[in-house]
């Protein structure tokens, strides 16, 4: 059974941080997905949902078992981790699914509606935050799930990026620059 790990991200935009952890989780599972939200869990403003998934498309395009997985945006869901990945079971039989999280988000991940059944369910990979990484609850450094320990991610945020775009589009690959220049985004 090939097994894939949903990298699931709002890609508001998406940057050259979420690319190196994409690359990370290809060491661990035989594909990564990108899967760019349809809308935000808080209810946060974010750029067009097909506009984020055409630059998931152009960051990923030429990275080796990294795809963009479109279903939510296509589908309009809106719905829990827990229930998302429970979709894609029903949608992609064959397909043995984890799911990538960031160390913040795992440290407080029982504010998460179906956190015990997704925590009980599938494995996480959590990726390690460069501020806390060796503090933390100790739930996700054990199997079945995994602590990428050992990989220093990237100091690059999508809010940092948006606020000064000139400034900051090193933080991005040249096609999704290009791609956030002609549609006019975050400007």
């Amino acid at each position: 059974m090939k097994e894939v790990v949903v990298f699931g991200i709002s890609a508001n935009p998406i940057h050259l941080g979420h690319v190196a952890i994409a690359k990370e989780l290809t060491k661990y599972k035989d594909e990564v997905w990108l899967s760019p939200c349809f809308s935000h869990m808080h209810n946060k403003e974010m750029a067009e949902p097909y506009d984020r998934l055409e630059m998931c498309e152009l960051a990923a395009k030429d990275i080796p078992n990294v795809k963009v997985c479109p279903i939510e945006i296509e589908q309009r869901w809106s719905m829990p981790t827990y229930e998302y990945l429970n979709k894609l079971k029903e949608v992609f039989e064959d397909i043995c699914f984890s799911f990538a999280i960031g160390q913040d988000n795992a440290d407080n991940i029982d504010n998460w509606k179906h956190y015990k059944k997704l925590i009980s369910e599938f494995s996480l990979i959590v990726i390690p935050r460069i501020s806390n990484s060796q503090e933390g609850k100790d739930w996700y450094r054990h199997a079945p799930h995994m602590f990428l320990d050992n990989f220093i991610p990237l100091d690059i945020s999508s809010t940092n990026v948006r606020e000064n775009l000139e400034k900051n589009k090193d933080m991005l690959s040249s096609e999704v620059y290009a791609y956030i220049k002609e549609n006019f985004l975050y400007g």
